[in-house]
């Protein structure tokens, strides 16, 4: 299967953008696509990129594996981190995350199966809106003809339990979207988005039937206050 193309010309956010873009009113979405295109927020994944690689590491068929994620917590608290000359409390936040997880490393598991690390996102279209998505692990089971996705997030910034759900749907819609790649069906119930700074694991089968509702006016909004945006920022003959 092809791999989706991007589209300048076509609307275009990211999954986790639209999560909190979803939440905001209409008078408020306007100026959170003008501060995005102002203030492209590069290089934040990046400093957990040592917590979610330990993580991804410590995955076994069945799950996460408690002693391997006790012994990279260990490994965590004498390790250096390169990142330390770019922003000094990186090290810190990263051994704070994999505490944190320990405690829910457990519950927060994919079903058992096989699971790969996926390191590279993609677009696809959802109601004529262009999306980033990168989930973090995909997980197969072709003996049950399934398919899902575990996603995590790190940021100690404000990020409320609505728009997470909203992620989480997102990343549903990816999954169906991927179905014809895996030969799979995608399994919605047992996608999961875990907010590591918050421990709070949010799975597919508690999302609400009003979410698509609001999703799908979300992304009405997205479609029509985009190209009013683009024409302001052309620079005049």
């Amino acid at each position: 299967m092809p791999r989706p193309r991007f589209l300048p010309s076509v609307p275009t956010t990211s999954l986790n953008e639209l999560g909190s873009f979803a939440c905001l009113t209409k008078s408020k979405q306007r100026r959170d696509i003008i501060d995005r295109r102002k203030n492209p927020r590069a290089g934040i994944v990046a400093r957990y990129k040592y917590v979610l690689n330990a993580i991804c590491d410590s995955i076994g068929s069945g799950g996460f594996i408690e002693e391997v994620v006790e012994e990279s917590f260990e490994k965590f608290k004498e390790a250096d981190f390169p990142g330390d000359n770019l922003w000094p409390s990186v090290r810190e936040r990263n051994i704070t995350l994999m505490r944190r997880f320990r405690n829910i490393c457990e519950k927060a598991s994919p079903p058992c199966g096989t699971h790969e690390r996926k390191r590279q996102g993609e677009y696809f279209e959802y109601n004529g809106l262009q999306i980033s998505a990168l989930p973090d692990i995909v997980t197969l089971c072709p003996k049950d003809g399934l398919f899902t996705y575990t996603k995590f997030r790190f940021s100690e910034h404000k990020y409320t339990w609505d728009a997470s759900e909203f992620v989480l749907l997102i990343l549903q819609k990816y999954g169906r979207f991927q179905e014809k790649e895996y030969e799979l069906k995608f399994d919605m119930k047992q996608c999961k988005f875990i907010d590591c700074a918050a421990q709070v694991i949010f799975e597919g089968h508690k999302i609400g039937p009003k979410r698509e509702e609001a999703l799908d006016k979300a992304v009405e909004n997205y479609n029509a206050i985009w190209p009013t945006i683009l024409k302001k920022e052309k620079p005049r003959s």
